[in-house]
């Protein structure tokens, strides 16, 4: 299909939040430390009611003599102040991941306590993806829906806590959005090595449009072994033909070995599995590297 540039943005999807290592990678649910062979995912939020970055005005100073106004400089913004994230659930996984505590089901069989952690002085930061649909207004594809997905790098997600309780109205849980710059997209590449042409290769947010909502995860291989098999939690777009022979350039599935793209060996649609190898000259992993692969799902089902 065509690659949209111009549509009617609409319609919270979903939205997914992992924890990032220091070099940018995503940690999904692991958090730092990950083992090999281990699958790391982002967290799902599937109720989420909103999921915005306001970008900040830029700064402007005004010139002024002989009592007119003689012109306006602009500079670069202040700050990036802060989104919100809110969700009609209370999801106490997430808001414990976020926080980086526990919590506990043991104390007691019929309960569950938690908390959001605020005496700890510097939280863990974390990424996000909210996936919002689009309609495209390009000729050709006009009407087509399509998805937009903002994605924050690199920043903090802070828990609020629960609002709008009031009498029989249903509440929603908060929280709040601080953006940091990133160098890198969660799932590898570098910003140096696109197109986008940012400024010092550095990013508080960019953003994708894909045919079908988006996944992401992350693998650590094995050391030794000449292969790595991943498989996916959700099945992928399309049909099995679309991957006969894998193209992380021309396809919906992106593999990434460090940063830098990559095929895999083979795809297997029906399962779900990817095969990667190490990137020649190497001919086994030395169980250091970090894969991670985006990909466009059914859906996010997982028949």
């Amino acid at each position: 299909m065509a690659q949209i540039k111009v549509g009617d943005i609409h319609g919270l999807y979903t939205v997914f939040v992992g924890l990032i290592n220091g070099e940018g990678y995503n940690q999904g649910v692991a958090g730092s430390g990950i083992t090999e062979e281990t699958l790391v995912s982002p967290y799902r939020l599937r109720y989420p009611k909103d999921a915005s970055i306001p970008l900040s005005d830029r700064t402007v100073i005004n010139f002024q003599g002989g009592d007119v106004w003689t012109g306006s400089y602009v500079y670069g913004i202040a700050d990036m102040g802060s989104g919100s994230l809110v969700s009609s659930t209370a999801e106490i996984p997430l808001i414990t991941l976020l926080t980086g505590s526990g919590y506990d089901q043991t104390l007691n069989t019929l309960s569950t306590y938690y908390t959001e952690n605020i005496m700890k002085s510097t939280p863990d930061q974390a990424w996000m993806m909210s996936v919002h649909r689009i309609q495209s207004k390009e000729a050709g594809t006009k009407g087509k829906n399509a998805y937009w997905s903002m994605i924050m790098p690199r920043g903090w997600i802070l828990p609020k806590g629960n609002s709008g309780q009031t009498f029989q109205n249903g509440g929603q849980y908060e929280m709040t959005i601080v953006p940091t710059v990133g160098e890198r997209m969660p799932w590898g590449p570098l910003f140096s090595t696109t197109e986008l042409d940012l400024e010092n290769n550095e990013t508080p947010i960019f953003y994708v449009i894909t045919d079908y909502p988006p996944a992401v995860v992350g693998w650590q291989p094995a050391s030794g072994d000449a292969t790595t098999s991943i498989v996916l939690p959700y099945d992928l777009a399309g049909v099995a033909a679309d991957y006969t022979t894998p193209d992380s350039a021309n396809q919906r599935l992106q593999v990434y070995i460090d940063g830098v793209q990559t095929d895999a060996d083979s795809i297997n649609f029906t399962t779900r599995t990817v095969v990667v190898s190490p990137i020649s000259p190497a001919t086994t992993f030395d169980g250091t590297e970090y894969i991670g692969i985006f990909w466009e799902t059914n859906n996010y089902k997982t028949t």
